[in-house]
């Protein structure tokens, strides 16, 4: 947790540590929010120095406010009476506190998580013994994965509930449905589980592609293609 002092009055920054899934996902909503001239800046296409002081103002400032007023609950109308510079030093810090850190959560010898006062586990193999349910949950997850081509982070509701069991050998397939109505079942979690199943899978995602090739080769020519 990171203090600052805004106009007189203390706010904090809060960090994975304190964040739950449901507060990290309204963060990830600023990230479409980002003005296509800052990411330009960022990717090094267009020079800092080649802003005008308007376009900062205008186009950089308000996204900068947005964002310290999500990080640090503090009001856009006090952040708009603050320095600007202040302002994009708050902004800068808020960026590196949320940037995923595979050090400090990747657990080789994660297996389980509580949540809920109940104990999931993630699968050990993917490749073993497979039955259809996972043919079927690997191809649902691999359209999400489609979907959020860019950034997989979006798909975090989605991914708890394919790498989360109470039941791995007793458990109903995850179809667009199901996820539907249980959209917001994992939004308590802590981020520093999240990011646990989070960096699981990626490093397993060698195998699921090699799973996904061989739901491919093996499913049956069908003139009805599934929805």
């Amino acid at each position: 947790m990171q203090l600052f002092t805004i106009d007189d009055k203390p706010y904090e920054l809060l960090t994975f540590n304190e964040l739950n899934l449901g507060q990290f996902m309204q963060l990830l909503q600023l990230e479409p929010k980002m003005p296509q001239l800052l990411k330009d800046v960022y990717s090094g296409e267009v020079q800092l120095k080649d802003v005008t002081d308007q376009e900062y103002n205008t186009i950089f400032l308000p996204y900068f406010v947005e964002y310290v007023s999500f990080a640090t609950e503090c009001p856009t109308s006090v952040l708009y009476n603050v320095d600007k510079e202040k302002i994009e030093q708050l902004y800068n810090i808020s960026v590196e506190a949320y940037k995923l850190d595979e050090s400090i959560y990747y657990n080789p010898d994660i297996k389980q998580i509580t949540y809920n006062g109940k104990e999931y586990a993630l699968p050990v193999r993917f490749m073993r013994k497979s039955k259809v349910i996972d043919f079927i949950d690997v191809a649902q997850f691999e359209r999400y994965k489609e979907k959020t081509e860019g950034n997989s982070l979006f798909a975090l509701r989605q991914m708890l509930h394919f790498l989360l069991r109470e039941d791995w050998n007793n458990r109903t397939p995850i179809t667009p449905e199901y996820l539907e109505e249980n959209t917001n079942y994992w939004d308590d979690m802590p981020m520093k589980d999240v990011l646990q199943v989070y960096f699981f899978l990626q490093k397993r995602n060698v195998t699921l592609e090699v799973l996904t090739q061989t739901v491919t080769t093996n499913q049956p020519q069908n003139k009805y293609e599934q929805v």
